[in-house]
């Protein structure tokens, strides 16, 4: 008995298989590193600073306002000047800029961090 089996590849099935493998090859890597990432994370070193994650949680970051100026402001005094100043109000916090005296356009250019 004799049996003749033959069977043709085209290159583009052969180019899609070997690519198909480097996919899987990539995958399988980027498990590795995030199955030691995870280990690292859950390292007690690591532990330490998720407590302080916990302690700090609604400091979630800086804010930082400019307050440049005011301009054509009522007039507040008999000579018909004011002495402005601006309060910044958030949430806890508040804020003062200096008083300008005897002006109706007070230029302050003051930097506040939250």
């Amino acid at each position: 008995m004799l049996i003749t089996i033959t069977g043709l590849q085209s290159t583009l099935s052969s180019t899609k298989q070997q690519q198909d493998t480097f996919d899987m090859i990539e995958i399988q890597q980027q498990q590795q590193q995030q199955q030691y990432s995870l280990q690292q994370l859950l390292s007690l070193g690591n532990l330490k600073n998720l407590n302080n994650f916990y302690e700090n949680f609604f400091d979630i970051g800086t804010l930082i306002v400019k307050v440049h100026r005011a301009e054509n402001l009522a007039s507040a005094d008999i000579n018909g000047k004011s002495d402005p100043f601006c309060i910044l109000e958030l949430v806890n916090e508040r804020l003062r800029t200096s008083t300008e005296y005897k002006t109706l356009s007070p230029v302050w250019n003051k930097f506040f961090k939250l």
